[in-house]
């Protein structure tokens, strides 16, 4: 299985080891997220619901105002200078993902914080199958709207925090999970 290090770095210091902790941590995605839902639960899923509603649920038109024309992503970027485009540092921060995690076309990948869709967007159009959690109204129905796009049909969005999100029974198992700018949105980032 694979784990993107970006959530190494959310969970663990940020060392060039966090990867190697996460992998020791445990043994599938699925008991990873169980493993850090107890470090990190204690009243945590109400605080961020409420926060990210306060936060995402007013019209999206506001946000595209604003973001990349591209993209409509505003977490961090990886920039090779500074000034290329931010739509061209985000796509880089998917790629680089995309790869560390080692997604292939027909890999079922876990988004954790979906936002405007737009690692879903990127990764479904490589081929992989993107379940996409958010716990945004607004979020939720721009995510769904991208998934009637051409190459997305195998991409899901579901609107959950991903401390409660549980498989549908009989479901295969993700082969990576990424965490793409979640964590800094939520109010009690250290807790988180």
């Amino acid at each position: 299985w694979a784990i993107c290090d970006t959530v190494c770095f959310h969970l663990f210091d940020r060392t060039p080891f966090a990867w190697e902790k996460a992998r020791a941590w445990s043994t599938s995605p699925r008991e990873f997220v169980k493993r850090a839902g107890f470090v990190m639960m204690a009243g945590q899923v109400g605080r961020d619901k409420k926060w990210i509603k306060s936060h995402y649920d007013i019209e999206r038109d506001f946000f595209f105002l604003w973001l990349d024309g591209k993209i409509h992503a505003y977490s961090h970027g990886f920039f090779e200078d500074d000034n290329e485009p931010l739509e061209v540092g985000i796509e880089r921060k998917f790629r680089y993902a995309y790869n560390a995690c080692g997604i292939q076309p027909g890999h079922r990948v876990l988004d954790i914080g979906g936002g405007w869709g737009s690692f879903m967007q990127f990764a479904g159009e490589q081929g992989a199958h993107v379940t996409s959690l958010t716990i945004s109204d607004e979020s939720e129905r721009t995510m769904r709207e991208l998934i009637r796009s051409p190459g997305l049909t195998g991409c899901e969005a579901v609107k959950e925090h991903f401390l409660e999100y549980r498989l549908p029974r009989n479901a295969e198992p993700f082969d990576a999970i990424v965490n793409l700018g979640v964590t800094e949105h939520l109010p009690d980032y250290r807790r988180t």
